[in-house]
């Protein structure tokens, strides 16, 4: 009876981890830029079996039943979101793989999805977190002409001064081997362990466009659903082994 017991409560546990990824999911459908977290689940070890189990099997042989199920938020679902177009000016997005690369206060470098930036009091392009664009800049931002700014789908960064276009920089677009190795450290940003990351050609930043999130609201709200009957179903199996135990000790007295 302990082993159903014990299996009832690792199931809740898992689709309470479950419930909890969807509902991250789902808390950011709006927030620009974001990536849904996937769970997966695995069955645990077996449980030891004993003689009189075996016994009581009538093909005398042992039947391993596991010690129950274990969930994780496994990974990140780097799908491109939807681009949707913006007025403004300093709205970029990625069109197919990669990262913004940015440089928060303390100087860490980290990768972001979200293109939403505007242009600080000293020039340089931020973040709404205040977190710097990462340019290869030409001419330093506290110099550039006034004029509207042009971002070109391989990065180059110009301006339409008064004396003609100036290019001021270039914005790369980082490209990890393996997007899975990326860390999330909140905000919508990620880092790699391994220091980094290396620029590689692919994606094309489109200006005065937003990425939207990935999140799929009827997948999102069909896993939440499955979710909550399992976990019910999980909780009606631990009341009936309650049940059966409440039984068993009612014919030893």
């Amino acid at each position: 009876m302990n082993v159903s017991m014990n299996i009832s409560k690792t199931g809740m546990t898992s689709q309470q981890r479950a419930l909890d990824a969807i509902s991250h999911n789902i808390a950011n459908v709006n927030t620009d830029g974001y990536k849904a977290k996937t769970t997966s689940f695995r069955a645990l070890m077996n449980n030891e079996i004993t003689e009189q189990d075996v016994l009581l099997n009538e093909d005398n042989q042992p039947s391993a039943i596991t010690a129950g199920v274990r969930s994780d938020v496994t990974g990140t679902d780097f799908r491109q979101g939807s681009l949707t177009g913006s007025s403004r000016n300093l709205q970029l997005a990625i069109a197919g793989e990669g990262f913004f690369g940015v440089e928060d206060a303390s100087g860490q470098f980290q990768l972001t999805r979200d293109g939403s930036f505007t242009r600080n009091g000293f020039g340089q392009i931020v973040n709404g977190n205040g977190d710097r664009l990462m340019m290869q800049t030409i001419v330093p931002p506290t110099q550039w002409p006034v004029g509207p700014i042009a971002v070109a789908e391989d990065g180059t960064v110009s301006i339409q001064g008064e004396e003609g276009t100036v290019q001021v920089g270039n914005v790369p677009v980082y490209l990890p081997e393996n997007d899975q190795q990326l860390v999330a450290v909140g905000e919508n940003k990620y880092i790699l362990a391994d220091g980094e990351a290396p620029i590689a050609p692919g994606g094309r930043i489109q200006q005065q466009f937003i990425e939207a999130s990935n999140v799929n609201l009827a997948d999102e709200m069909t896993s939440m659903m499955v979710a909550q009957r399992a976990y019910s179903l999980n909780v009606k199996v631990a009341q009936s082994t309650d049940e059966l135990m409440t039984m068993i000790n009612q014919f030893n007295r």
